[in-house]
């Protein structure tokens, strides 16, 4: 399997497809015999699942892929640009960064205050 960066690389590179867009679904589902098995986690243990369409020009995808973690080895990172989001479309946002989650505690987030 590629990672995504080497699957966008190869697509412009040796098949001349300059992609345009990608489409992330972000869900949580519970983990089956078979991806309990495969990812070492107990039958039932919530997973981090991401659905992912690549487009290029035109109203198709490219390219889809399903990406599944388990959600204490992986770090989401996104950044939320309402320019770049759909209009009328709650909560979309662009996808930046998928990396491994450092090892130890999840670090305590500062919380804003309304008015600061």
């Amino acid at each position: 399997m590629r990672s995504s960066g080497r699957l966008v690389t190869a697509l412009r590179d040796e098949e001349n497809i300059r992609l345009t867009r990608s489409d992330h679904t972000i869900t949580a589902e519970a983990a089956t015999e078979t991806l309990a098995k495969e990812l070492d986690v107990a039958v039932g243990a919530p997973l981090l699942v991401i659905d992912c369409q690549l487009y290029a020009a035109g109203p198709y995808a490219v390219a889809t892929g399903r990406l599944v973690f388990r959600p204490d080895v992986l770090c989401l990172t996104a950044s939320a640009d309402p320019a770049l989001s759909a209009p009328r479309q709650a909560g979309a946002f662009g996808l930046t960064a998928l990396t491994p989650r450092p090892p130890g505690p999840p670090a305590e987030q500062p919380t804003r205050r309304q008015g600061e």
